[in-house]
This record gives structure tokens, sequence and C-alpha cells, in this order.
């Protein structure tokens, strides 16, 4: 169910990653992040050690979605909309 979906997203949020979530509440929900964990580009970012999922176009503005994600835990670190958010230094995985 939606509810399961989204409250199983919130386990796995750090405190930032909530943070940062509410902060942007009028324009990223827990469906976008649940979306750019499904289907965006994944990159490996080595001066950070984690995961970035990068939604493109993800809004209607055309912005993108980063969401970060930490391998080890598997906890989502920070969430982040803007343009061109994939690095030089990250590596594309998939």
């Amino acid at each position: 169910t939606k509810e399961g979906a989204e409250s199983a997203l919130e386990r796995v949020l750090t405190k930032h990653a909530a943070m940062r979530l509410a902060e942007r509440e009028s324009h990223v929900t827990t469906r976008m992040v649940s979306a750019a964990l499904r289907k965006g580009e994944v990159y490996y970012d080595p001066k950070n050690g984690t995961l970035n999922y990068i939604l493109r176009s993800g809004f209607a503005s055309g912005k993108d979605l980063l969401v970060s994600i930490n391998p080890f835990t598997g906890k989502i670190i920070t969430v982040i909309s803007g343009r061109d958010l994939a690095r030089s230094r990250m590596r594309r995985l998939r």
C-alpha cells in the first residue's frame, strides 16, 4: 500500500535526510523519493562514499532529484533538487 511504502521509506531516512525532505515538503514527496530509487540513474560518489540515485527531469520545472544513500546501512542521507546534479567525480553504475 501507499502508506506502507511511505512508512518503510521513513524508517531508512537519517535525521539529516528527514530534515531536508521536510524543508522541501512543498515540492519533494516520499513518492518522488521512491520513484528516484526505482527509476533513477545510479552513481557512486567516491568523495562521499555514497550511492546517488538521480531522477532526471523529475519535476515539472525540469529539475532533477538526487537521493543519496549510504551503501553500508541502506539509509537515505540527503535529498537534493536541482540541475546537473551528477558531478564528474561520480561513476555511473546503471
